[in-house]
């Protein structure tokens, strides 16, 4: 019996679309690349802000994605 695949989260909690630059550039381009190296020996969920999930990106549409009620400009949130 093959082992389940690990779960890994990806924190994109502070993700600002069209604001954070280099967080947003690299998860457009890393998650994209971890899904095709991945196989069935990884899964990935990501986590993200109000923001990120109005602004749609391969968080929402490659991987599935979980909205945490933060707006990500109010880091003391």
């Amino acid at each position: 019996m093959a082992a389940p695949p690990v779960h890994i989260g990806l924190n994109l909690i502070f993700l600002v679309p069209d604001e954070t630059g280099g967080m947003e550039t690299a998860a457009r381009e890393l998650i994209p690349a971890l899904i095709d190296q991945a196989g069935e020996r990884f899964r990935f969920t990501a986590f993200v802000n109000r923001e990120a999930a109005a602004a749609g990106g391969p968080w929402g549409q490659l991987l599935p994605a979980v909205t945490v009620p933060v707006r990500a400009r109010d880091r003391v949130q």
